[in-house]
């Protein structure tokens, strides 16, 4: 219980390098993406995804066989008054399932998240750590003195950022 009130909390704590715009594109919409692919996937997988109309004479495994069918191959929707239509016409009554949407939602999820990881991980490292400068910058805003220290700490920092040469990386070269 410990662990999910930890999370919260951490979804919930102020940071000062992003804004509401931000946060919504990394945080609530691949919670809500990931909830609905849930959902779905819980639908399809644990769930009776789709029943198909089965001849009373099939078994159980014949059921269960034409009801995977159907979810494969779609299904077709034809009203009782009318009679059922010649085979180059089925097409137009055709239901199309879409079995892949919990896949496309989960992966619209990823896209969402990724970005906001490539930033903090290139952040840690480039040696330019924004996070605790941007903290440190807005806890002292209102202090005179407490300000200059912050002030010179994160010029301090920044300087020593940009000395290094991550020649480990390979990626910025000086």
């Amino acid at each position: 219980m410990d662990v999910v009130f930890g999370l919260i909390d951490n979804i919930l704590k102020d940071r000062y390098e992003e804004d509401f715009i931000d946060r919504i594109n990394y945080q609530v919409t691949p919670i809500v993406l990931g909830a609905c692919a849930s959902v779905l996937f819980a639908k399809v997988y644990l769930g009776l995804s789709i029943q198909c109309f089965t001849k009373a004479q099939f078994s159980s495994t014949w059921n269960a066989y034409s009801h995977d069918y159907c979810l494969i191959e779609n299904t077709y929707y034809i009203p009782q008054e009318t009679s059922i239509p010649h085979t180059s016409q089925r097409s137009e009554a055709q239901i199309a399932y879409y079995q892949w949407t919990g896949f496309i939602l989960a992966g619209l999820a990823l896209f969402f998240i990724v970005p906001h990881v490539m930033w903090r991980s290139f952040n840690w490292i480039s040696g330019y750590h924004i996070r605790p400068i941007i903290k440190e910058c807005y806890d002292a805003k209102d202090d005179p003195k407490k300000r200059s220290e912050a002030v010179e700490r994160s010029a301090r920092l920044l300087h020593e950022a940009n000395k290094i040469t991550h020649t480990y990386f390979h990626m910025f070269k000086k």
